[in-house]
């Protein structure tokens, strides 16, 4: 079996494996530079593509030689594909490929086009890599364009280049290797570039702009000489003998040269063209070259040609312009200054000076160059012969030195050009400090000391005179701002150093100028007076900036000049002086004054300057308390604080507070309390009139003024603040912070505070309102946007941090206090703060609280047992509705309940959102849903919980059921109702997550959750409403339990008590354990004899007519046994509510009898309603075991069904009498469609009429029962009420048309505020009225007479409703949206009276619409709903041509979608009118509504004007002479009526546009 060969794809040993033989076959090197034409230049033939076998590659070759780039970078594309397949199959590259590609890449390298050059060095590297040592013989064509492709200026493509030739050869000695084996090829292409090749040669220039072309001849040049730079660099500099064992040492040697190879890198240094491009138009080849020369001077010195360097670089170089090389051009000239300056000396030839073109190159400035730039300049300056720039002369000390001229030329050529206009302003600070450094420098090379003083007056005294005076007309010696000060400083100390007498002049000049110009400032009254003093004050602060450097340098060298002492005192008693003339009103010589005691008066000695310091002190204690008040004050203020911490002056201060004490007058200044608020508490302390002076200012910041808290903040950063100013303040805050007028002035008073840092919590009382401005500043937090919370945050922030860092308590015990403190604030109370915000705060409290404090935070953040029992008291003095019987677990049993009145005090208000009870549960809920662990609280705490938020949450669902059924929350408030149904929905998560929580721990533990419970069972005695309510919440909990669990583990604790629930006193604890257990009792022997035992109870019931004549004891008696009787009739409807099977065990006589008797006793008109609704109740779940039993019974139940609906108003007392017999009503028309039982049937037909018609009336009963404002004062809004509305609503669908009597009577019902009772009148009139207006049209057409659209009807949409429908769709505004569906469906009847009209009929309707005014009134109610003029609806997804009621749409998207149908309804039926109103309707409205319509609506009524006229169509008769023929096209939107006339067809079309318009 033969091994194929497999070449190894390692392409480095393309350059490794032969190294040490002749270059891979090619035999001896021959000469470098050839006379042949270059590989770079265009004028080169084509490759040859005959050997290469894949046409794809061929074409893609092809494609390389043309002109468009694009073309270009795809064909590279392709051949990168093409050779990554090749890899991938494991297959070879064609030599011809290779070929081919060595030919032409050298030009693609090079192309204007950075997309192409990138693409063509990855291919490079890619057949590099994948070719190994077979691409070898083609390396010498390609390896110097390759290695310039590292030192593109395009970063893309330097990069590229790059990585393909590390990736190609794939470490150090291997790319050494590289350079070591091409060096002449390198230099050969070096040398083309730079020398032979130009940028015709280059490009085309028939297909390149003469810009482009220098652009890539720039490009090639360029990256030639950092080519042959890094040649030179691998090389090494020429080195010494002793050196060499060095070299021999390194791991990777340095490249050797041939002697060829030096001779033609000779040849290109001392090539005059090679170096002329010093002075290149391109940056990016100065650039180069100037790096290339740097490295030559490191690397081959020897063999440059230093005047051919000279003229290059210093006579031509110095003149040109170096826009992008300033920077690296100075480095080479300093490089090359300093290895040879005789370049500017002996080798310098050139017949312009080198001293000019010095001069020409330092007015030029950095050319935009970075600020380095300078300091090269002072480098190169000292770097320079001497000579050069100078005249040079003898002298007595023998040495050189230049004359005052040369230095000047050499300084005004420097500060040209660092005032040059083109200067970057960022260089101004490095070189106005390199400016100084060479005056200096300069001065030195002056032999006569005279000479010197001379240039420092001309060159460095303007710097100084400027910056202190700012003339206009010496702008340019004005340095920067931002580092004038410092730079003039250090120059002033340099002179003081230099020449001290004559810098001491200046001062005393610029000194004495100060002084003039005080007392030449303008008076108060001049309109400049505020300009003239700031200008005081801005150049006393430049003078004192320099004089404070040299007074500060002479006393440290211990020299002290009168000079300088006699101008401190004279600016200052020249500034006293001028105080005292003027009373203080010439503000600038205060700031002088000021500044001089603020930097130099530490520097002023008592002996010296005894006078001054005298002078000053008598000035403080006399003059300044009267001088406060002026405009000076603020300076004398700070002059008198300074001077109080110097020791010769340190007892004025009090001198000035003992005269504000005593000097009522001069105590209203604002100056005054700016100095008190300054000084020391303890000092002020001595003087009561002014600390009452404090108290007030503290007063008036509290109650508004935020600008007070700026003059405290001196007050507030003293460390001895006043324990009863400290309370002051804090309490001040907290109340700021209730009124929103004073919320900015509180929080400004708390962000100096905590600025300042000196009020702490420094007793128990501190802690809580340090804790309650964190809570409230927190609320106040929450309530504001995101964009407006910054502030707040910060303060928020500062003060966690604040009380965090304080010692005396922990910050988890201060809020947790706050916190406790809220949560017992009662219900009345207006600082209470969020739920939500509050159950944040204790959270994360507990949270961030350590081990030790954490039981006594958990302890403060959780309400007692006290404080739950004290805000569930306000909430037991109401009793359950009767209306609960049909929501409530224990059903009947609420009429058993005990009646309670509500006191006055139990009502909220109309401020108050939440009780106390419920603000607890919320609070509880959000903090418990959170996962906050409680098994620190104690047990009662704990029960507490258990308890209260079941129970709360059973009164906050029934206030959700039923307004009126107690005052937990105020339902007058947007969006409460939203919030209460989340409230109670995490409150019952909650609970359950105990429940499923406890099923691993036994029932016996009494923290447990289920063990709390289970012991409540036995509390529920008697028949308040407070036990009633435990009983509902302790039903939904134990039905859990036992769902959960199963009913036998309870079973051994309840026996008992089960075997006794007949006999029970306790009816609400018998109830409660009947419908926990109900499933099980139905299947066992114990619930199905409390069944028959139940049944027997009520078959026992007596009435009280039957019993007169009695004696009274016997009728007492009779009376306890019939409640005790129907009490047991309420347990026996609990027992079979879930499944009324059990009653399928007692016999059908039984139940026959016990339903007779219930009939007997119950008068829907005269007995208690309580009872005719369990009878009803029980009767829906007893018949369906008796209807197979015939008999009179069933004419009785419906008699007792027509005189409830006859007696019933609708009041809250007869919901549940109404509902059942509603249920019951449903069931027997069940029972007589199945026509099971002709006794049944026929007693139903003979009561129908009666019970429609009672039916009727009660609706109509019911919806006139509150009128509009009745509703909404009292806000009637009860759940059950409203199921047995939608009840009634599907109820009276069962009624035969024939049954409903005028329909003019049911109108009213579409104005009803309840939407179930508008449901029903719509679903009513809307089934009648087709027979009714065909009935009508008949009428028209036989009589002739007009019929128009009842006024009743017109009378509901005269009031068209506000169109917004932004608001949630909840109880508390249910009324709004019954208002808009009132309009709308009113709207809707209105059109149905069009839809089953005749056309006569019609046109009398659409005259009525057009004369009442009323449709052009909808019409923009429409465009509002549908947001026509702003943004649109989509009506895409609604049917638009019916409309029908659906439960499951929330109120919104019904409005909406019958908004959508009215429209179309308008344009269907009273398409006149509509237009009209269109044409005169606003621009805004008239174009987007078109737009909406041609969108929507157009095609619905195209297609129903054509189904309009098929219908008409299918009625022609089609036997007479000449018939009519209509077809129409739905496609087409047209129709075409064809007619025969004398043979001949005569056809008229009807287009779209005709349709839209009829």
């Amino acid at each position: 079996m033969s091994k194929k060969y497999k070449s190894q794809a390692s392409s480095a040993r393309a350059a490794s494996a032969t190294f040490g033989t002749p270059l891979f076959g090619f035999g001896s090197a021959q000469p470098s530079f050839q006379t042949s034409s270059s590989l770079l230049s265009y004028v080169t033939e084509l490759p040859d593509l005959g050997g290469i076998t894949d046409p794809n590659v061929v074409v893609s070759l092809r494609n390389l030689s043309k002109k468009d780039n694009t073309t270009k970078a795809k064909a590279l594309e392709e051949l990168q594909q093409f050779v990554l397949s090749q890899q991938t199959k494991g297959e070879s590259i064609e030599d011809g490929v290779l070929e081919a590609w060595t030919s032409i890449f050298p030009r693609l390298s090079i192309e204007n086009s950075r997309r192409v050059r990138q693409l063509a060095q990855i291919l490079q590297g890619a057949l590099t890599s994948i070719c190994g040592k077979r691409i070898a013989p083609y390396l010498p064509k390609v390896i110097g364009p390759w290695l310039a492709g590292i030192y593109d200026s395009d970063k893309t493509g330097s990069r590229a280049a790059k990585q393909a030739f590390e990736e190609s050869f794939n470490s150090d000695q291997k790319r050494a290797n590289v350079w070591q084996v091409y060096k002449a090829k390198i230099i050969d292409y070096v040398h083309d570039a730079a020398i032979i090749e130009t940028p015709q040669t280059l490009s085309d220039e028939r297909t390149t702009s003469p810009d482009d072309a220098e652009a890539k001849h720039a490009r090639v040049v360029a990256t030639a000489f950092l080519v042959l730079g890094e040649l030179l660099t691998k090389r090494g500099s020429d080195l010494d003998p002793a050196d060499a064992l060095q070299e021999n040492a390194l791991t990777v040697p340095k490249l050797h040269l041939q002697d060829e190879d030096i001779k033609n890198i000779n040849e290109l240094l001392s090539s005059k063209k090679w170096w002329d491009y010093s002075t290149h138009a391109d940056a990016s080849v100065r650039r180069a070259i100037y790096s290339f020369l740097r490295t030559c001077v490191a690397t081959k010195s020897r063999s440059l040609d230093w005047q051919l360097i000279s003229d290059s670089f210093v006579a031509r170089a110095l003149s040109f312009h170096h826009l992008g090389s300033s920077i690296q051009y100075i480095d080479t000239l300093l490089v090359v200054t300093e290895f040879h300056p005789a370049v500017w000396t002996e080798d310098y030839s050139s017949k312009t000076p080198a001293r000019k073109r010095l001069f020409q190159f330092l007015k030029k400035g950095s050319q935009r160059g970075p600020e380095q730039f300078w300091i090269r300049v002072e480098r190169l300056l000292s770097q320079i012969p001497l000579k050069t720039w100078c005249s040079l002369g003898g002298a007595s000390d023998g040495l050189p030195h230049a004359t005052v001229d040369d230095v000047r030329a050499l300084l005004d050529a420097l500060h040209v050009g660092i005032t040059n206009s083109e200067e970057s302003r960022f260089n101004a600070r490095t070189a106005w400090a390199i400016y100084t450094n060479v005056v200096i420098w300069a001065s030195q090379k002056l032999e006569a000391r005279a000479d010197r003083t001379v240039i420092f007056k001309d060159y460095l005294h303007p710097l100084i005179d400027q910056y202190v005076v700012l003339a206009d007309d010496r702008v340019t010696w004005t340095i920067p701002s931002d580092s004038a000060s410092t730079i003039c400083a250090d120059c002033m100390l340099r002179l003081f150093e230099l020449d001290r007498v004559d810098s001491l002049e200046l001062w005393a000049r610029l000194s004495d100028s100060l002084i003039d110009m005080m007392k030449l400032s303008s008076p108060e009254q001049s309109s400049d007076f505020n300009v003239s003093q700031d200008a005081v004050i801005a150049r006393a602060k430049r003078l004192v900036t320099i004089g404070a450097a040299i007074y500060t340098k002479a006393q440290a060298d211990a020299t002290g000049d009168n000079t300088l002492d006699q101008s401190l005192s004279s600016l200052v008693e020249a500034s006293i002086a001028l105080l005292r003339n003027r009373n203080g009103k010439p503000y600038g010589a205060a700031g002088v004054l000021h500044l001089v005691t603020n930097k130099m008066l530490h520097l002023m000695s008592s002996d010296k300057h005894a006078h001054t310091l005298n002078h000053m002190k008598g000035f403080l204690q006399d003059d300044v308390p009267d001088l406060l008040s002026s405009p000076s004050g603020d300076f004398l203020i700070s002059v008198l604080l300074t001077c109080d911490k110097s020791k010769p002056l340190n007892g004025c201060l009090d001198d000035v507070l003992k005269s504000i004490s005593v000097n009522e007058s001069i105590r209203s200044s604002l100056n005054i309390r700016k100095l008190l608020m300054n000084t020391d508490m303890r000092r002020l302390r001595q003087y009561p009139a002014l600390t009452k002076m404090i108290s007030d200012d503290v007063d008036s910041a509290l109650r508004g003024d935020a600008a007070k808290w700026d003059d405290l903040k001196p007050l507030l950063e003293s460390e001895d603040v006043q324990p009863e100013v400290r309370s002051h303040i804090l309490s001040g805050l907290l109340s700021g912070l209730q009124l929103e007028e004073n919320q900015d002035a509180a929080l400004a008073g708390i962000e100096t505070i905590l600025q300042a840092r000196s009020i702490t919590p420094e007793n128990t009382e501190d802690l809580e309102k340090f804790g309650e401005l964190l809570l409230k500043l927190e609320e106040i937090r929450e309530d504001l946007d995101h964009d407006a919370r910054g502030r707040i945050a910060s303060v928020v922030t500062d003060l966690r941090r604040h009380l965090a860092t304080s010692q005396k308590s922990s910050f988890s015990v201060t809020v947790a206090a706050a916190v406790r403190k809220q949560i017992e604030l009662p219900q009345n109370s207006m600082q209470v703060i969020s739920p939500k915000l509050l159950a944040r705060l204790a959270k994360e409290t507990l949270d961030g609280t350590t081990s030790e404090d954490r039981t006594m935070v958990l302890h403060q953040v959780f309400p007692s047992t006290t404080l739950w029992q004290s805000a569930m008291d306000r909430l037991t003095n109401y009793s359950p509705l009767p209306s609960d019987s049909i929501t409530s677990s224990l059903q009947g049993i609420v009429h058993t309940i005990d009646p309670v009145e509500a006191t006055p005090e139990n009502h909220l208000p109309n401020f108050v959102e939440l009780s106390h009870a419920v603000r607890l549960l919320a609070y509880c809920v959000e903090l418990l849903k959170s996962k906050t662990n409680i098994d620190g609280l104690q047990t009662a705490e704990r029960q507490a919980l258990f308890l209260h938020i079941p129970l709360v949450s059973q009164f906050v669902n029934d206030k959700l059921n039923a307004r009126e059924a107690n005052e937990t929350y105020n339902t007058s408030i947007p969006g409460v109702d939203g919030e209460m149904f989340e409230l109670v929905s995490e409150a019952k998560m909650i609970v359950n997550d105990w429940i499923h929580s406890d099923r691993a721990r036994e029932s016996t533990d009494k923290d447990a959750f289920e063990a709390f419970w289970l012991q409540q069972v036995d509390g529920l005695q008697g028949r308040s409403a407070s036990i009633y309510r435990l009983g509902v919440s302790l039903t939904n909990i134990l039905s859990e339990f036992v769902e959960a669990k199963g009913v036998k583990r309870y079973l051994g604790q309840w026996d008992s008590r089960l075997g006794s629930l007949r006999s029970s006193v306790n009816p609400i604890q018998s109830a409660a354990l009947t419908a926990v257990c109900c499933d099980w009792l139905t299947s066992s022997p114990i619930g199905k004899k409390l069944c028959n035992e139940l049944v027997a109870d009520a078959t026992a019931l007596k009435s009280d007519s039957d019993q007169r004549g009695k004696a009274v004891h016997s009728m007492r008696k009779l009376q306890e046994l019939n409640f005790a009787g129907w009490q047991n009739l309420y347990l026996l409807n609990i027992l079979v509510a879930p499944e009324p099977s059990c009653l399928q065990g007692i016999p059908q006589h039984r139940l026959v009898i016990l339903v007779k008797n219930l009939v007997h006793l119950q008068s829907p008109s005269t007995s208690p309603k309580r009872n005719v609704a369990e009878a009803l109740r029980f009767f829906s779940n007893a018949t369906p075991y008796i209807k197979e039993v015939f008999g009179e019974h069933w004419q009785s139940i419906m008699a007792m069904i027509s005189e409830t609906w006859r007696t019933a108003e609708g009041v809250i007392d007869d919901i549940s009498m109404i509902y059942f017999s509603l249920r019951l009503f449903s069931k027997l028309k069940s029972f007589v469609d199945l026509e099971t039982n002709e006794d049944l049937v026929d007693a139903w037909n003979e009561s129908l009429h009666d019970m429609s018609r009672e039916l009727l009336e009660m609706i109509l009963r019911v919806n006139g029962l509150y009128s509009r404002e009745d509703y909404l004062d009292n806000n009637d809004f009860c759940q059950a009420r409203k199921i047995t509305m939608e009840l009634l609503g599907r109820t009276i669908t069962r009624i035969p048309f024939s049954e409903v009597g005028d329909v003019l009577d049911l109108f009213p019902l579409l104005a009803a505020e309840e939407r179930s009772l508008q449901d029903v009148g719509f679903d009513i009139i809307h089934r009648t009225l087709p027979k009714r207006q065909e009935e009508l049209s008949f009428d028209v057409a036989l009589s002739k007479k007009f019929v128009h659209l009842p006024d009743e009807l017109l009378s509901l949409v005269i009031d068209t409703p506000p169109a917004d429908v932004t608001y949630p769709d909840e109880p508390s505004t249910e009324h709004i949206w019954a208002s808009h569906r009132r309009y709308l469906l009113s709207w809707k009847v209105i059109f149905d009276h069009f839809e089953f009209a005749s056309h006569k009929v019609r046109e009398t309707y659409a005259q009525d619409l057009k004369e009442s005014g009323h449709l052009g009134r909808f019409l923009e109610y429409a465009v509002d709903i549908l947001r026509i003029t702003t943004k649109p609806i989509d009506a895409s997804s609604l049917e638009i041509t019916r409309f029908y009621v659906r439960s499951d749409l929330s109120s919104a998207k019904e409005i909406t979608w019958l908004a959508v149908h009215l429209y179309y309804l308008s344009l269907r039926f009273s398409p006149a009118i509509t237009k009209d109103w269109w044409i005169n309707t606003r621009n805004k409205v008239k174009t987007p509504l078109e737009s909406w319509t041609d969108k929507y609506v157009t095609s619905s009524i195209t297609q129903s004007s054509l189904a309009t006229v098929e219908d008409w169509a299918k009625s022609i008769d089609d036997t007479e002479e000449r018939p009519l023929k209509i077809k129409t096209s739905l496609k087409a939107a047209e129709i075409v009526a064809e007619v025969s006339i004398d043979e001949e067809n005569f056809d008229i079309l009807l287009n779209k546009e005709l349709l839209e318009n009829d």
